[in-house]
């Protein structure tokens, strides 16, 4: 056969490439993304790189799959259109001229009233900055501590007169409850005076607000004797612990035990070398003349520590105040 007669396939030209041109007549709209054709274009491009990509590497070197322009476009409208679905509007109502000088009178006027309305003494909410929220307290803990702590705070740690000085008020909180919450006989016996206080003023039950009277009783009685025992019985919180019993006692109406803590608290004086010989900046003195006045006089007993007043005076004139020292 000659190669005359040897049919010779035509070879296909390749298409041209497609272009697509854009006219403005401001250059800001040949931006690549200031003009929307010139967006969709350029989208369109990119998706084609990235389908012959994709396709080419799935392949394993096969030819590529020519790019459906139609359905490429029909997605990108979909996805537009998901999007403006997405999109929500928020309006907001603009008060009127008038409502806003109303509502701005009504605040003043608010302001006004509380500022002239009289200062009421109010019960905080629990724990508002009274109760130690890491329970750092020497005592085992129970739920009923942080009830307890900010009564005694609040109705039994008061400002007097008798105890505080001249220019310093509260002395009992910033000193001596500072002092009880390091020693665990002196924070035992806070807790219990706190719980008759409780008792008495809330006119309840111990049992409905979580804690035993004559346990907790036993609990300071107990945490007392260990503390004796050991080598700080003469420190200020130990007496102290000791003489608070006596005005727990004194409250209560128990004079027999009233003269034992009494007792008690009149040897450990002794053995620190007297009163001026305590504590606390003299708070602690105080408090000892404070519970041996009024308890004594509730109790009518004799004095364990006659003639001593709360700033030293001979001529100072000390009398009892028996509502202020059983807190009610």
């Amino acid at each position: 056969m000659s190669a005359d007669a040897v049919a010779v396939a035509p070879i296909a030209p390749a298409p041209p490439t497609q272009f697509e041109f854009i006219v403005g007549d401001r250059p800001d709209q040949l931006k690549a993304g200031s003009n929307p054709r010139l967006r969709s274009h350029l989208s369109k491009r990119g998706w084609q790189v990235y389908l012959l990509q994709n396709n080419g590497a799935s392949s394993s070197g096969s030819g590529s799959a020519p790019v459906d322009e139609a359905a490429q476009q029909r997605e990108d409208r979909a996805k537009r259109k998901k999007r403006k679905r997405q999109l929500h509007t928020v309006t907001w109502n603009l008060p009127t001229a008038e409502a806003s000088n109303n509502a701005l009178a009504q605040s003043l006027m608010r302001t006004n009233a509380a500022r002239a309305a009289p200062q009421l003494t109010i019960e905080y909410q629990l724990g508002g900055g009274r109760v130690d929220p890491f329970r750092t307290y020497p005592a085992p803990w129970k739920p009923y501590i942080p009830q307890l702590v900010d009564h005694y705070i609040v109705h039994m740690a008061v400002d007097i007169p008798e105890l505080d000085e001249p220019g310093e008020r509260g002395l009992l909180r910033t000193r001596w409850f500072r002092l009880a919450t390091t020693e665990i006989s002196t924070f035992q016996v806070v807790l219990l005076l706190s719980a008759g206080n409780f008792i008495t003023v809330k006119d309840g039950k111990a049992s409905e607000s979580g804690f035993e009277m004559e346990q907790l009783r036993i609990d300071a009685i107990q945490s007392i004797n260990i503390a004796m025992g050991s080598p700080h019985a003469c420190s200020d919180s130990i007496i102290g612990a000791v003489a608070k019993m006596a005005s727990f006692e004194s409250m209560h109406g128990n004079e027999s035990h009233f003269r034992l803590h009494m007792d008690a608290t009149k040897r450990l004086v002794n053995m620190r070398g007297g009163l001026h010989n305590l504590g606390l900046g003299g708070l602690l003195r105080r408090m000892l003349i404070w519970i041996d006045l009024n308890g004594g006089h509730l109790l009518n007993t004799p004095r364990w520590f006659p003639g001593q007043t709360f700033q030293g005076g001979v001529e100072e004139i000390v009398e009892p105040n028996p509502e202020r020292f059983i807190a009610v």
